[in-house]
């Protein structure tokens, strides 16, 4: 599973690495050069055992928000779409899934082959439940009083 951080405007793509992905200022996978941003200031990594990525903060002095919300001495599991920034003025950065992306977009042609597959018109059924019996109340004509009950059957 890979997994990658986008700039908003899309100019920015960041492809996480297989394990571990440091970020901050100086000798780190991800180089953010802002004076908000710590020298070693998050981490991102894979964890096998639960199959998802862990943001976890390095004790940055300006923080790491997910969704706004500041991770502060604990290890956050990132899901597909969340916003990460890194300090209190850092660029939002979307997290993405590569592997749901391609799942998503195989259930959408699935979907677009089982919609050109299926008839437009059903054939109807002979069967003996396709009659009905609907009962309709109708005045009749003879009095304006006297209402008789008619019996239709409608092939549906």
């Amino acid at each position: 599973m890979k997994g990658y951080l986008y700039s908003q405007d899309g100019a920015y793509a960041f492809p996480l690495g297989p394990k571990v992905t440091t970020i901050g200022r100086e000798n780190c996978d991800i180089s953010i050069t802002s004076p908000h941003v710590d020298n070693q200031h998050a981490l991102i990594e894979y964890d096998d055992e639960q199959r998802c990525f862990v943001l976890k903060d390095l004790n940055s002095s300006t923080g790491t928000y997910v969704h706004e919300c500041r991770v502060q001495n604990a290890a956050v599991r990132l899901a597909d779409g969340d916003f990460l920034r890194f300090g209190f003025n850092g660029l939002p950065l979307e997290f993405h899934i590569e592997q749901k992306q391609q799942q998503q977009h195989q259930q959408q042609q699935q979907h677009q082959q089982q919609e050109t597959m299926m008839p437009s018109i059903y054939p109807r059924q002979a069967a003996s439940n396709s009659l009905h019996m609907i009962t309709q109340t109708i005045p009749s004509r003879r009095s304006s009083n006297s209402i008789t009950n008619y019996q239709q059957q409608i092939d549906v």
